[in-house]
């Protein structure tokens, strides 16, 4: 009876997705380590923990736009130099 529930239930975990995820956002990491964007990737690690924009604007002293600007310019390039497509 066990098998038969663990075959009905519906897959709520996709470990593929997880571990390409996982992969992705450590090359990305590593690239823009690399290249010296330190500020970059502490501002990426902000976004995955879900700061507050006041954290930003007080940590960087820039305004959300030009965070925003600088952030998807940057990942934009360092992900076409490495590869890393989405």
């Amino acid at each position: 009876m066990f098998a038969v529930t663990l075959e009905t239930l519906p897959d709520r975990y996709d470990l593929f997705y997880d571990l390409e995820t996982k992969e992705t956002l450590t090359r990305l990491m590593e690239a823009l380590d690399r290249e010296g964007s330190h500020d970059i990737r502490e501002l990426a690690s902000m976004m995955m923990w879900g700061c507050p924009a006041s954290e930003f604007k007080s940590r960087f002293q820039r305004s959300r736009n030009t965070l925003s600007q600088r952030f998807y310019r940057r990942v934009r390039r360092v992900a076409a130099a490495t590869g890393i497509t989405w």
